[in-house]
C-alpha cells in the first residue's frame, strides 16, 4: 500500500476552508486613554476582510472601555469587545471571525476609555482588496 500525499499541491492559492485572497494585509492600532479614538484602516480599499480584533485594557483605577466599528455617519453597527475593571489590572480579548467579516469603505473602527489613566487598545488584522 503506498503512502498517500497530504501535502496542498498549491500551497499560494488555497481552497475550500482556506481561500487564497489577492488583497494586501493590514493591522491598525490605536490607544484611548479618558477619550475616543479612531483605529487606522487603509486609505483606499474597497472591502476590508477582518480576521480578529483585540481589545487591550490596562487600568490602574475602575473604568470600562469599548471596541466598536461604525458607518462613516456615526451608526453603530458591532460591538467588537467591551470591558470593566473594578480594581487596578490589566487583559486583553481577541475575537477572531471565519469567514472574515467583510467591512465596506467608510467605515469606521473606534475604541474609547472612561477615564484618563485606563489605557484602552484596540487592534485589528486583516486584508483588504
Amino acid at each position: 500500500m503506498a503512502l498517500m500525499e497530504f501535502r496542498e499541491p498549491n500551497q499560494v492559492k488555497w481552497v475550500g476552508s482556506r481561500p487564497g485572497h489577492n488583497g494586501t494585509q493590514w493591522t491598525g492600532t490605536n490607544e484611548a486613554s479618558g477619550n475616543t479614538v479612531v483605529v487606522p484602516v487603509p486609505g483606499a480599499f474597497t472591502t476590508l476582510y477582518l480576521c480578529t480584533a483585540i481589545i487591550a485594557h490596562n487600568s490602574g483605577l475602575p473604568a470600562s472601555g469599548i471596541f466598536w466599528l461604525e458607518t462613516g455617519g456615526g451608526v453603530l453597527v458591532l460591538t467588537l469587545a467591551s470591558t470593566h475593571i473594578t480594581a487596578e489590572g490589566s487583559f486583553a480579548h481577541s475575537t477572531t471571525f471565519w469567514p472574515p467579516l467583510e467591512v465596506p469603505s467608510g467605515y469606521v473602527f473606534k475604541v474609547s476609555s472612561t477615564a484618563a489613566g485606563c489605557l484602552i487598545s484596540g487592534n485589528i488584522f486583516g486584508w483588504y482588496e
